[in-house]
């Protein structure tokens, strides 16, 4: 996609920089490798972020003996050794929504 948008600019580019021959195949390569490496390594750091919040997730969500499900802060109070409750939901799904919700606005 993003080299068939290239190659759709290349007659604009053409008449704005004047390049010759060579020097516009130089910016058509290196412009499909600087996207195809920065594609693999925002997908690393997307694959290590997913999978650490995830893991945060599940670590936060517990089950009561009542079937419920309660949704713990991921921070200890200094003083009481103890995590906060955040909130009690009827279902799992319930309760990761409200935590995703929960870190969306930490974040924004």
């Amino acid at each position: 996609m993003d080299l068939t948008v290239l190659n759709l600019a290349v007659p604009s580019l053409s008449a704005d920089l004047k390049p010759s021959s060579t020097q516009l195949l130089w910016i058509i390569d290196i412009y499909g490798f600087l996207v195809a490496g920065s594609l693999i390594t925002m997908g690393s750091v997307g694959l290590v972020a997913g999978v650490r919040t995830y893991a945060q997730l599940r670590s936060m969500i517990r089950k009561l003996k009542s079937g419920e499900f309660r949704l713990y802060s991921r921070k200890k109070n200094p003083r009481t050794g103890k995590r906060r409750n955040l909130g009690t939901f009827k279902t799992l799904a319930a309760a990761k929504r409200h935590e995703r919700a929960v870190q969306f606005f930490k974040r924004h």
